[in-house]
């Protein structure tokens, strides 16, 4: 029950709050969302493929971790999984009766070299997903 009252409460503001990760072989792979369900296998993978930056040409060598924010924005699609009941909300603008149909991104990115691990480094991203486009506030 309290779950579903900090599930209702968080659904105001955020949709899911991911991590993924980036390997050379495999690609992005989303490690976690929270809460479960709340993406769809189709919004899984955009989302997987914009939370890296473009690129990181230009850096330094000697940089040995380097940190990126930024945001971007995905169209909803696809069918639900797991439970739709914590998914199912219908987000509006203040001043628009339109259904929102965009996930809007806040991403944290660290890559970090390492000689000591496989391929060199390693790159994690922290992803926000919100209906609402308030970049400033993430």
């Amino acid at each position: 029950m309290a779950d579903d009252i900090q599930i209702s409460r968080l659904s105001r503001w955020m949709v899911a709050i991911c991590v993924v990760e980036f390997d050379l072989e495999i690609g992005q792979s989303m490690t976690e969302c929270y809460p479960e369900g709340a993406l769809s296998q189709d919004e899984m993978g955009d989302v997987s493929f914009s939370a890296f930056p473009d690129s990181v040409s230009g850096i330094p060598n000697k940089i040995s971790v380097m940190d990126s924010v930024f945001h971007f924005r995905v169209v909803r699609r696809g069918s639900l999984r797991g439970n739709s009941r914590i998914c199912s909300h219908q987000y509006t603008l203040t001043n628009s009766t339109q259904v929102q149909p965009f996930l809007n991104g806040y991403v944290f990115c660290r890559q970090r070299q390492d000689a000591q691990l496989r391929r060199g480094g390693e790159q994690h991203s922290v992803i926000v997903l919100s209906h609402l486009p308030y970049a400033a506030v993430f």
